[in-house]
């Protein structure tokens, strides 16, 4: 199984879902091995669980800080990339 994105309301239902989830698998007869967040109080017994994935992510190939719950595109790591692979910089070559 991939990577699921999903959210909820609010941290009560944090702990549900991700509790669920353990369960739903566990019928299937697979273990969730990792899981990411950003509320702080379920982030903790992650931990302790060691069921904690990375602090950030890759979403649909962008970067996630559960910590800051922002979303960002590596821009600058592109250009570079870019640069390297042609002599010249072009809107083309960016996109």
């Amino acid at each position: 199984m991939d990577n699921v994105l999903s959210g909820v309301n609010d941290n009560d239902d944090v702990e549900h879902y991700y509790r669920h989830s353990q369960q739903l698998l566990a019928s299937a007869g697979m273990n969730l091995r990792q899981w990411t967040t950003n509320s702080s109080k379920l982030k903790e017994k992650l931990v302790a669980e060691n069921t904690i994935a990375t602090e950030k992510p890759k979403v649909l190939g962008l970067e996630w800080d559960s910590n800051t719950d922002t979303i960002s595109f590596p821009l600058m790591k592109v250009v570079s990339e870019t640069k390297a692979l042609h002599d010249q910089l072009t809107k083309r070559s960016i996109l």
